[in-house]
């Protein structure tokens, strides 16, 4: 929360993203509900390109790809507007922490279904003794490491 009460810290995160990505040629960038929505849509307006929402069950008017995956509470379910992206794009995923990789690896599914592919998941911060990254099929990029409890 504190980020964002400090336009100096949330811009030098958004400048580290862009300056990453930059030259990558990203189509699109997959934001993740809700946080990854911030960061998501800062950096697709500094990278100039489509801004793609993934969301809870329910929340999308058209037509959705769906993909249920578990949390340690239970499961939940991500969407994807059927037309929001094009087979053979190539998406960056950002969301705010990566913890187990189990949000990151669904949304990664939806970007399958889609016929595109994921060029990278980008975070603010890395919970690294989660081992979200270890399991994780595509690379990972994170501005902060933890340790989680």
């Amino acid at each position: 929360g504190s980020l964002l009460k400090d336009p100096k810290a949330f811009k030098s995160v958004i400048q580290i993203f862009a300056s990453r990505y930059k030259e990558a040629q990203i189509d699109a960038v997959v934001a993740l509900e809700s946080r990854g929505f911030i960061f998501g849509s800062a950096l697709a307006y500094e990278l100039e390109v489509p801004l793609v929402l993934i969301r809870k069950k329910g929340k999308l008017p058209r037509e959705v790809y769906s993909v249920s995956y578990g949390l340690h509470y239970g499961k939940d379910v991500f969407e994807l507007e059927k037309s929001s992206l094009n087979p053979g794009q190539k998406v960056l995923i950002i969301d705010d922490v990566l913890a187990t990789g189990g949000t990151s690896r669904a949304a990664a599914a939806l970007v399958n279904q889609a016929g595109a592919e994921v060029y990278e998941a980008a975070f603010l911060i890395e919970i690294v003794n989660l081992k979200g990254r270890e399991i994780s099929p595509f690379p990972v990029f994170s501005q902060l490491e933890l340790e989680g409890n």
